[in-house]
């Protein structure tokens, strides 16, 4: 921050109650410093002079150029991610709009493949905490998320199906009541602490003393975690029971770590072009919607649970919902096996 002579409330304290005002802003700050970083190495080749030295000093200790790339760009990766998630989780906390909660959620699961990447390739104790904090302000957000899609199916079916108007409304007030406790966990989550872990994570990826053993080999070990992701894609893939939903929200489990962790990949590594990106999101969404009509049918199950009277007015509706989510599960197995062409690696996709 520049400071300028004669300039009053511009000390340690008057800085600090600044950075408070403006959370994330020393994440931004952080993001584009280690942008500009990775820029710099990047454009520059493994040779350049500039980088010489270093690079032959990290060499004779074993550290190849490319696992140098490959850490500054996981830094680069986890800092721009988390910059994100900050800027979300401010606007989720100003409305909790289904785009706000669906993005506040999304770019939290981004920023947890992203540190569970460098986990996998190197790993840190201090980072599995960071993950189970982040997966613990997942979870009220979740039951948001779930509520409000049940919510907008029913709005779409209450033309037809009349005699939902009750789930309607017992919906809506779920959706109230998990707002206020989603908000409660927004606001009580541990922002600091993230980012004070973050940033000791980031200074140790671009730190070319730091951790030199874990980073001997950091190419090949990325490449290994996201072959491990792809065999269990595969492999659940292969386990898939038509007439068994649970078997698919199996492989959405293992699909969304793959699709996020080729999101994350240092471009060292690999990279998906923008049509393999797409068809990888089109792919996650056909598996959605056969979750999104199983927790529906969940929802309906537990309320017919409650008020077992009305059961006669619903059966209609609860074969409607098995109907549809037969043709769902269908339409994902038409596209099941194009997983082959998700891979963005040069080399072949390994096989189980």
């Amino acid at each position: 921050m520049k400071i300028l002579a004669n300039q009053p409330n511009t000390g340690v304290k008057a800085r600090t109650r600044a950075s408070r005002k403006r959370p994330g802003m020393r994440a931004v700050r952080s993001g584009v410093r280690w942008a500009k970083a990775v820029r710099q190495f990047g454009k520059s080749s493994p040779e350049a002079a500039a980088h010489l030295p270093l690079l032959r000093l990290l060499s004779e200790l074993g550290v190849a150029p490319r696992d140098v790339l490959v850490a500054y760009q996981l830094a680069d990766a986890v800092a721009l991610q988390s910059a994100r998630f900050h800027k979300l989780c401010a606007r989720c906390r100003r409305s909790f709009s289904e785009e706000s909660v669906h993005d506040a959620r999304v770019h939290c699961r981004r920023l947890i493949a992203r540190i569970s990447l460098v986990h996998e390739a190197m790993p840190n104790s201090a980072l599995e905490s960071v993950i189970r904090a982040l997966k613990r302000f997942l979870k009220p957000l979740g039951e948001l998320r779930d509520v409000q899609v049940q919510k907008q199916a029913l709005t779409e079916e209450l033309t037809r199906f009349p005699e939902v108007a009750g789930l309607w409304i017992e919906l809506g007030k779920q959706e109230k009541r998990l707002a206020r406790a989603a908000g409660a966990s927004i606001r009580g989550f541990a922002m600091g602490k993230l980012d004070r872990r973050l940033e000791a994570l980031e200074s140790e990826l671009t730190d070319p003393c730091a951790r030199l053993a874990a980073k001997t080999g950091l190419h090949e070990a990325v490449v290994r975690a996201l072959e491990e992701a792809y065999r269990v894609v595969l492999q659940r893939r292969r386990q898939i029971d038509p007439a068994l939903p649970a078997t698919v929200h199996r492989v959405r489990i293992a699909y969304k770590k793959f699709r996020y962790m080729v999101e994350s990949l240092p471009p060292a590594v690999g990279k998906a072009s923008e049509l393999q990106l797409a068809a990888m999101a089109h792919y996650q969404t056909a598996l959605g919607n056969v979750q999104d009509v199983e927790v529906l049918g969940g929802f309906v199950s537990d309320y017919l649970h409650r008020f077992p009277k009305l059961g006669p007015g619903l059966e209609q509706f609860q074969g409607h919902l098995v109907e549809r989510q037969d043709g769902l599960i269908g339409d994902y197995l038409n596209i099941a096996d194009t997983l082959a062409s998700f891979w963005p690696l040069p080399s072949p996709p390994p096989e189980l």
